[in-house]
């Protein structure tokens, strides 16, 4: 999914508490911050329990972007974007403005 490029520091979507990309090429960089990208991790933030277990309460976790593109390689990783999944999580949610991925 075309999007902009996300990059350390950048708001991932949150559910019971915010988080960020904590994952990062040290040697890529969108308007001088380092790129994000697939599997890299996002910070410890609170995620509710979920199935049977649901019951209001929220634990801690981190989780990588799932799936980066699919044409776009950052030393051998998919560049992450805005809009990308998250796994078991929910979605990247900031990339830069004006540094965009158009591919799939």
């Amino acid at each position: 999914m075309p999007g902009p490029v996300t990059f350390l520091g950048a708001a991932d979507f949150p559910h019971c508490s915010p988080m960020v990309r904590m994952g990062f090429i040290p040697n890529v960089f969108v308007n001088g911050i380092p790129v994000s990208c697939q599997t890299h991790l996002n910070t410890p933030h609170l995620i509710p329990l979920s199935g049977e277990l649901d019951i209001g309460i929220c634990v801690t976790h981190v989780a990588p972007i799932a799936l980066g593109s699919t044409q776009v390689r950052v030393n051998g990783l998919g560049l992450g974007r805005m809009f990308d999944p998250i796994a078991t999580c929910t979605f990247v949610a900031m990339g830069s403005p004006n540094v965009i991925d158009h591919s799939p």
